[in-house]
């Protein structure tokens, strides 16, 4: 009886695992006899702590068929530089019929295979693309698009190139140009003129020890203060952003924290000479305001933006003692009428605009309110920021003619 039993169950199992055996055999070569479990181990594999599909090509179809993901996060959905060769060059073309052609709606993967110089069995042209460039060719020809919107490492201005730099920067492509080139002078002045007096002092002292400044320690911007900024930024273009250059002047050169007005310097020779022409001036006659914004008005430009790189947060104005000139953060205006020198009034002229400040109210002893406006070619072309001035300091500073 007990050996009748034994055989029963060595048949029993036997059968099971037949049946089991039969079953992965079945999932392995017929992804329809697979669980979803079994399914995803044979579609997928791990790589690197990722989960991707496997080379199983009739598994993962089914798979995907079924909307089934098996917790694959493929890598080259989000960067094509972590594509396949085959991925890569599915997604870079399409394809109409027997023309396969480079698929302008996958730029970033197009400009990645282009990069290593695979074709990808591309047939024909773009001709199923949609291009608003005046050269077609520069849609999808990398090199070709760098060229024409960019000019001795710098983005092309004009409205012939506006197109393809936009093109360019949509595609994700620097073309080479170096970042600390992209800031204008007058995004370098706005930073400049929005700093306290004390930081803008403190920035050209730290210019002059470097070597990049030769001018004297005022906190005025002037030419040599702009080429010293520029020059700065183009040995350092890891400062992508303007506002990170005051720490990386100071934290280069141990700046000082005040700075002494230079006293006069009258010679003993003046002092005994008392008779000397009342057009000689003595020292601190020139008087400096600091002015700070109180409103401005964007109308009349495109962005708030536009309008505070004209207008910015903080001004300062020197005026001659005896009103020849009136220099402003806009630069230095010799040329003044009679009527200007009597009521404080500057005329910087930058090609068709002219900034015109009015400090009327402004005296030797006294502050009061400007008005800053922006006229272009003669008109009217923005309403005036008013800045509010601080009491004025004597100052021995004189303003250089370059």
């Amino acid at each position: 009886m007990m050996r009748l039993i034994f055989i029963l169950c060595v048949f029993l199992v036997g059968l099971v695992g037949n049946t089991v055996g039969s079953f992965a055999s079945n999932c392995g070569s017929d992804p329809n006899e697979c669980t979803p479990k079994k399914l995803c181990e044979v579609a997928t594999e791990e790589i690197d702590g990722n989960i991707l599909w496997s080379n199983e090509a009739k598994h993962v179809t089914f798979a995907k068929k079924l909307g089934i993901n098996c917790g694959v996060i493929d890598p080259c959905e989000s960067d094509p530089g972590k594509c396949k060769i085959g991925q890569l060059c599915d997604k870079a073309t399409t394809k109409s019929g027997d023309i396969k052609s480079w698929n302008n709606e996958a730029k970033p993967y197009v400009a990645m295979a282009k990069q290593y110089g695979l074709t990808c069995d591309v047939t024909a042209g773009p001709t199923n693309i949609i291009c608003k460039l005046p050269n077609k060719n520069a849609c999808l020809d990398t090199d070709l698009l760098c060229r024409i919107a960019t000019k001795n490492g710098q983005w092309k201005k004009g409205s012939n190139f506006i197109a393809y730099v936009k093109e360019a920067k949509d595609q994700g492509l620097d073309c080479g140009v170096t970042k600390s080139l992209q800031h204008s002078t007058a995004e370098l002045k706005t930073y400049f003129a929005n700093q306290s007096l004390l930081k803008r002092k403190q920035i050209q002292y730290a210019l002059k020890k470097l070597g990049y400044y030769n001018s004297s320690i005022d906190g005025l911007w002037g030419k040599g203060t702009s080429r010293a900024l520029s020059a700065y930024l183009k040995d350092h273009n890891e400062i992508s952003l303007l506002r990170r250059v005051y720490s990386s002047l100071v934290s280069a050169v141990d700046v000082p924290k005040s700075f002494v007005r230079a006293k006069n310097k009258s010679s003993a020779s003046n002092q005994s000479n008392t008779n000397t022409s009342s057009s000689a001036k003595s020292d601190g006659q020139n008087i400096h305001f600091d002015c700070s914004r109180l409103s401005f008005s964007p109308n009349g430009f495109t962005t708030r933006a536009a309008a505070e790189s004209w207008f910015p947060k903080e001004i300062y104005i020197v005026i001659d003692g005896e009103q020849k000139w009136m220099a402003t953060s806009y630069g230095l205006d010799r040329d003044r009428s009679k009527n200007e020198r009597q009521f404080n009034i500057a005329r910087h002229r930058n090609g068709i605009h002219t900034l015109v400040v009015k400090g009327k109210t402004l005296s030797k002893n006294a502050a009061g309110n400007v008005s800053v406006q922006l006229q272009t070619q003669g008109y009217k072309s923005s309403f005036p920021a008013q800045y509010s001035c601080k009491k004025g300091t004597p100052t021995t500073w004189e303003p250089k003619d370059d």
